[in-house]
């Protein structure tokens, strides 16, 4: 029995020890794990390369200039993201979505002179297109204001007619508030119909200055008639109208322009005005010549006053034949005296 028991103990001594032995290993040193074969593997690397200089970003947020031709690299995690480049105008961009699956290189070619040409193409095209809208749009108005200012001139041309009519029956109470209303409008003939009336008291009361206010609106306005009439106020003298005395120069210069206009009794007046010096340096070649304009137009005393000039052969060289042409007209024309010398 005995023998047993120390066989026994002998035993669990042998097994004890090598435990003991296995334990002053371990604190020796680190224990060493094993590497875990669900660790996350390594990114992507995303080139980004533009056709054009362009300034790019990843999934938001940029990352920098990229040349034309050139490219940028940065790492990529696995997974979706957005890559966008836009031109460094900032007119012209492009996005692209890519999913990145497997560990590789990734490369977005941005190609972005297209998407800037389809721009500028359309932009031209706006432009030319608002361009003719405009022009369309002048044009229409440019119409309208042309019906427009047709219509206007009609209306004022009826009240300038009807105002006429009026003025040469006599009836001049009633045509004053068409001609007030006319030369207002800056009607050359009704302003000159009023000065008429201011100058010789017709329905109104007779105010000299008034009519010679009337006639130069008139004249300004293109009347050769309205030039005419102050012309005859300045040259006669306003001594009877309690105004200043003649005033010659003034009177001689406008003669010449209603004469330059057509009027035929205004160039027998400057005739007169420089056969006799008056208002001008004296010149009977030019008086001559206005008064021939006259006898032209009918005006029986410009023919018998270029007949006078020839006949005398003062300031002009004599001639006897031209003399009695003109001697004979103004006689036609009704001129005793032009009758009396053609014979």
């Amino acid at each position: 029995m005995k023998k047993r028991k120390l066989v026994g103990w002998a035993l669990a001594t042998a097994l004890t020890i090598p435990a003991f032995s296995a334990l002053a290993q371990l604190d020796e040193g680190p224990i060493l794990h094993p590497k875990s074969t669900t660790a996350k593997s390594a990114g992507a690397t995303l080139l980004v390369i533009c056709d054009i200089a362009c300034n790019w970003k990843l999934d938001g947020k940029t990352r920098g200039a990229i040349a034309a031709g050139d490219s940028a690299k940065a790492p990529l995690s696995l997974g979706q993201h957005l890559v966008g480049a836009i031109t460094q105008d900032g007119l012209d961009k492009k996005e692209t979505e890519i999913e990145i699956k497997t560990v590789s290189q990734i490369i977005v070619h941005f190609v972005l002179q297209p998407v800037r040409d389809v721009r500028v193409k359309a932009e031209q095209e706006a432009q030319v297109k608002a361009q003719e809208q405009a022009v369309q749009e002048q044009a229409a108005k440019e119409q309208q204001d042309k019906e427009r200012q047709a219509r206007e001139r009609a209306a004022h041309e009826e009240i300038e007619r009807q105002a006429e009519v009026l003025y040469k029956d006599l009836r001049y109470g009633n045509a004053k508030p068409l001609l007030d209303q006319a030369c207002a409008e800056d009607s050359a003939k009704s302003c000159n119909y009023l000065g008429l009336m201011y100058a010789f008291g017709r329905d109104v009361t007779k105010n000299e200055a008034m009519a010679k206010t009337l006639y130069a609106k008139a004249c300004g306005a293109g009347s050769a008639d309205g030039c005419y009439n102050l012309g005859c106020i300045l040259s006669a003298g306003l001594e009877a109208w309690g105004g200043p005395a003649e005033d010659h120069p003034r009177a001689a210069a406008l003669f010449s322009k209603a004469c330059d206009a057509g009027h035929a009794e205004a160039c027998y007046r400057a005739g007169q005005m420089y056969n006799y010096g008056q208002g001008v340096t004296q010149n009977i070649r030019t008086s001559v010549s206005l008064y021939t304009k006259a006898c032209d137009a009918g005006i029986a005393d410009g023919c018998y006053w270029v007949g006078s000039a020839y006949y005398n052969g003062e300031g002009i060289e004599k001639n006897d034949e031209l003399a009695r042409r003109f001697f004979g007209k103004a006689c036609s024309l009704g001129s005793k005296n032009g009758c009396d010398m053609a014979h």
